[in-house]
């Protein structure tokens, strides 16, 4: 089967979990820990109860989705979108965007977020992040169209139309156990999730030793947290040290072996980056 549309980047030392959580409107709680978990804002009951948020309105069109299509460039877009709202995308030029989609009234959806190219790439006016907002409409569980609107740091502004519909991954039953296990990185390395969401992968060529954690979004969705940090790499790798990185992703069990896929932001010498990563279970 031909791999579905979304832009594969490996750079440097490979980084293998990630974790964006982000919710719906609703209020900060106390009780987020020292662990570096997410903002517990972003879950309705974090780890072990460390954190509980209250809903203050519950839409009556709900966001969440594995959401496929094009912009109106022609490439590729894929959007990975929990339940609360919280959303991580890739286009087909590897840059990617996190932030909250917020449902109003009826069918509409809008939002900001910032976005963020690939480590080396940058955007024509030579910058690397964005500020952007974006509008449009939503038929829950079916489409997902909207107008994006970006400013660079130096001032450029970039449009773009988003064309997405719903893809029923989503609908996959989720848990740590269906999630445990071993998956070769694209550059041959092994990341290991254990059966309590504990991520761990070394790197055997810049000796870069990635720990993390994964968990649960909802039972019923087919979207994980992932939250790592990158300690020990050594030579010209070193810049990757007391790195973190967070996003989401998703369990693809359409291909055999089935398939990782994994949308992360963070940041690298104070820069920060897109990478965007399948990993091929074991």
């Amino acid at each position: 089967m031909e791999r579905r549309a979304i832009e594969t980047h490996v750079i440097g030392p490979m980084l293998h979990v990630l974790s964006l959580a982000t919710a719906l409107l609703i209020t900060a709680c106390g009780g987020g820990g020292s662990s570096g978990g997410p903002d517990c804002r972003f879950n309705e009951d974090w780890i072990n109860g460390r954190c509980r948020v209250e809903i203050i309105i519950t839409p009556i069109t709900l966001p969440g989705g594995i959401w496929r299509g094009v912009d109106s460039d022609g490439r590729d877009v894929v959007a990975f979108v929990t339940v609360f709202g919280g959303f991580q995308f890739v286009d087909g030029s590897g840059n990617q965007g996190s932030g909250i989609l917020a449902v109003g009234d009826g069918d509409t959806v809008a939002g900001n977020f910032q976005l963020v190219t690939q480590l080396g790439e940058t955007f024509a006016d030579g910058t690397t992040v964005a500020d952007c907002t974006f509008s449009g409409t939503i038929i829950e569980r079916q489409s997902l169209t909207m107008t994006e609107n970006c400013t660079t740091a130096a001032g450029l502004q970039i449009q773009e139309m988003l064309s997405l519909n719903f893809d029923t991954l989503y609908n996959r039953d989720a848990s740590l156990a269906i999630i445990a296990g071993m998956y070769e990185t694209q550059v041959g390395s092994i990341l290991n999730i254990a059966s309590d969401g504990v991520i761990f992968v070394q790197d055997a060529v810049s000796g870069c030793v990635t720990n993390g954690q994964a968990s649960v979004t909802l039972s019923n969705a087919n979207i994980y947290f992932y939250e790592y940090g990158i300690d020990n790499c050594i030579g010209p790798d070193a810049i990757w040290n007391g790195s973190s990185f967070s996003g989401l992703a998703v369990l693809d069990n359409t291909f055999s072996p089935e398939l990782l896929t994994v949308a992360v932001i963070g940041e690298v010498g104070g820069v920060a980056i897109s990478l965007a990563v399948e990993n091929v279970r074991l």
